[in-house]
């Protein structure tokens, strides 16, 4: 929802309709993931493109033109070639809304499988007379830490006395607990523990709120290095965005919607967070990581890459100040992207310190944190349980069916090339439509097309492309800037540049594999260097076989690496090029 579409129109302002640019991506090889090259698609700021997940699911992704290019330009370092087609209004719009329709259903899919997969848990625990459910958001709160009860009054449960009533909370408590003994007695079908479920989550909220129980402690992203006290125009800020959260709670318990306990959750524990930094005078937000978020290891880079890293995230972290500071109409965007840049500063900050990974995650990072809940009150007849255990088990074999055939990967038959090709197609409803409004079309399953250099190849010859554009990558746009400078002959910097040892553009990395020259731009040269790479990933290899027990045979593996990828070059071509772990200061793509 974040990622807003700008529109590129022709200069007329009297024109009766306007012209958009659809523009496709090949992205050359390197090494690493999609090693023999990527395809996507631009809509303005937003990207479409197909990726492959460690679980086996192919799929569409979209994210920012600012964040593709931070991923694959500046930290990957390979050269983008875009390919210009314009479009009427109608024409884009439709092409643009249909990868939004396709994405929607895939992760509808992917969600109904996740449900149903976490229900199937659910039972099949009840089962085994393990009465405890695990609720995402439950965990943001300290139930250990209930307050005293003669604890005055707070500010959010008065404006619901206001608002509601002064016994809503305790009546809607009695009325869910008496409703959830109900439901879990009439247990019958499937959608029964979905209802259970839900009615569970909203007498936890409401219990949250009618005991002011606080956030843990360890949700808590405290202020950061470098950060000041609030200034008066912040604490205002928040004062006006405290003011909202509690209408938005507020509305959202008078809501009909059987869902609005997890979303109550986390706006609860927004609000709290909001409600703390206004006290303490300092900007405190929620940890943004997920129970699931996958963590790396930083004791590999050196501490001047990192304190590059933590600079930029911190020049993000403050630009998200700013802009929440001033946003209107929308603050809990800003807030969540204030929330997200600080979550992330943080992390690297505790694993600098504390010499020890940090967790990741792109894009937005909304905080999800499970809290188990003991249903030993309740009674479940075991009957019952069973019947549903068999409805969600076939339902579960079913849409994992589906998902596995829909969302799979194939070199050949399934990758980013044929899937980009057959998505564009479907959005036709026959093959003249697609030709008059892209003026051509490509069969994914004609030739090579499902080679990511030939599938730009055809989209070049067969579509009315108007305009083309190179992106060259990070270190030889770097490289042409110094063959530019005057101040130092081409030769010198081609001597100096030309290898890892004495590069002043590239610092070496294990992940790149062990070699010495960059091929990418060294055409006639290439086979040399291949031979010289080759025989230096050899030697590396034989040496590292006295590093065998230290490593586990780590060494051997990025040998055999270096020898594979120096194996094109032999024959004029190339794959590696070196990768950056974080990206240039100077860079306008360097958002975390």
């Amino acid at each position: 929802m974040l990622f807003f579409i700008c529109l590129l129109f022709n200069s007329s302002a009297i024109a009766d309709t306007q012209t958009y640019s659809l523009d496709f991506i090949y992205v050359n090889s390197n090494i690493g993931e999609a090693a023999g090259g990527h395809t996507a698609l631009r809509f303005g700021d937003s990207v479409f493109h197909y990726q492959f997940y460690p679980d086996g699911k192919f799929l569409l992704e979209r994210e920012s033109w600012q964040h593709f290019l931070l991923v694959y330009h500046e930290l990957r370092n390979r050269s983008l070639f875009i390919a210009s087609l314009a479009l009427q209004d109608t024409d884009y719009n439709l092409l643009k809304n249909h990868f939004t329709h396709l994405l929607m259903q895939q992760q509808q899919s992917l969600e109904s499988q996740k449900n149903i997969q976490q229900s199937l848990f659910f039972v099949n625990e009840l089962r085994a007379n393990n009465k405890r459910l695990s609720i995402q958001g439950l965990g943001f709160f300290d139930r250990l830490r209930i307050p005293k009860k003669n604890k005055k009054t707070t500010a959010l449960q008065q404006a619901i006395k206001q608002n509601l009533g002064s016994s809503f909370l305790k009546t809607q408590k009695e009325y869910l607990h008496d409703a959830l003994y109900k439901t879990a007695l009439t247990l019958h079908h499937s959608d029964d523990l979905v209802k259970f479920q839900k009615q569970l989550t909203l007498y936890s909220v409401l219990n949250i709120l009618q005991q002011s129980i606080p956030l843990q402690e360890s949700m808590i992203i405290p202020p950061l290095r470098d950060e000041k006290p609030l200034t008066q125009i912040e604490k205002e800020a928040l004062s006006n965005h405290l003011l909202q959260m509690e209408a938005s709670i507020i509305s959202l318990l008078q809501s009909s919607r059987s869902d609005r306990g997890s979303a109550l959750l986390l706006q609860v524990a927004r609000y709290e967070i909001i409600r703390y930094s206004i006290e303490k005078g300092y900007f405190l937000t929620l940890d943004p990581f997920s129970d699931s978020a996958i963590s790396v290891s930083v004791t590999d880079e050196s501490n001047e890459t990192l304190e590059k890293i933590r600079w930029q995230f911190l020049q993000e972290a403050r630009a998200q100040k700013k802009i929440f500071i001033k946003e209107k109409d929308y603050p809990e965007i800003a807030w969540s992207l204030l929330e997200s840049s600080r979550g992330r500063l943080y992390e690297l900050e505790q694993g600098i310190h504390n010499k020890q990974s940090v967790r990741v995650g792109f894009g937005i990072l909304v905080p999800s944190r499970r809290g188990e809940l003991s249903l030993t009150e309740f009674n479940f007849k075991q009957h019952d349980l069973k019947l549903i255990s068999a409805q969600l088990d076939s339902n579960y074999q079913k849409i994992s069916d589906y998902t596995d055939k829909n969302y799979a990967y194939n070199l050949i038959e399934r990758n980013c090339a044929t899937e980009l090709i057959r998505s564009l197609n479907s959005a036709f409803q026959s093959r003249a439509e697609a030709e008059e409004v892209l003026g051509g079309r490509l069969n994914e399953k004609s030739g090579l097309a499902f080679i990511p250099f030939l599938f730009y190849k055809n989209v070049r010859t067969s579509y009315n492309i108007t305009h083309e554009e190179i992106i060259l990558s990070r270190r030889l746009q770097k490289l042409e800037k110094m063959y530019a400078d005057e101040n130092e002959d081409a030769f010198t910097v081609w001597l100096r540049e030309s290898n890892t040892r004495s590069s002043t553009l590239y610092n070496v990395r294990k992940e790149d594999t062990p070699f010495l020259f960059f091929t990418d731009d060294a055409l006639l040269l290439r086979p040399v260097f291949g031979i010289l790479n080759f025989s230096y990933a050899l030697v590396y290899g034989g040496m590292a076989i006295f590093t065998l027990p230290a490593d586990g045979g780590d060494g051997l593996y990025q040998a055999g690496r270096g020898m594979f990828y120096s194996l094109p070059e032999l024959a004029f071509g190339n794959i590696r090029k070196g990768t950056y772990g974080h990206a240039s200061v100077s860079s306008s793509t360097a958002s975390p």
